[in-house]
């Protein structure tokens, strides 16, 4: 991938690891962001402490 900042190259062995954990980061990073919309303080979400890796298990389940 290359853009203005430059370029990032990923061994092929590595590709279909990167590409999920892009994908799931993606998806938390889309929750996180629902959560604050709602109200919710980014403390205790980014990083998640334990209540919001349990809300977000929760919430990916009935997602996905």
């Amino acid at each position: 991938m290359v853009d203005e900042d430059g370029a990032v190259v990923i061994p092929k062995e590595l590709v279909e690891l990167v590409a999920h954990e892009g994908a799931e980061h993606e998806l938390h990073e889309s929750w996180v962001f629902t959560e604050v919309e709602r109200g919710v303080r980014l403390p205790g979400l980014s990083p998640p402490d334990g209540e919001a890796e349990a809300r977000y298990g929760a919430w990916r389940s009935r997602a996905c």
